[in-house]
């Protein structure tokens, strides 16, 4: 039994993958009415350089 309880922990891996962002980034500016291009914003999904090569197992998010 005991070596069926080590075996699923070595099959265990947790996996892990890199950081994309994208949307705002100016949240002083959110929900304002202002120029649209005035503010910075990520159109499209951005690797963020200081998570370059950390392994990232959890990510939260709220609205």
């Amino acid at each position: 039994m005991a070596e069926e309880e080590a075996k699923q922990r070595e099959v265990e891996v947790v996996k892990s993958g890199e950081l994309l962002f994208c949307g705002g980034t100016n949240w002083d500016a959110m929900g304002r009415k202002k120029d649209a291009t005035s503010s910075a914003n990520l159109v499209s999904p951005t690797r963020l350089r200081p998570l370059l090569g950390v392994n990232i197992c959890f990510v939260a998010s709220g609205c």
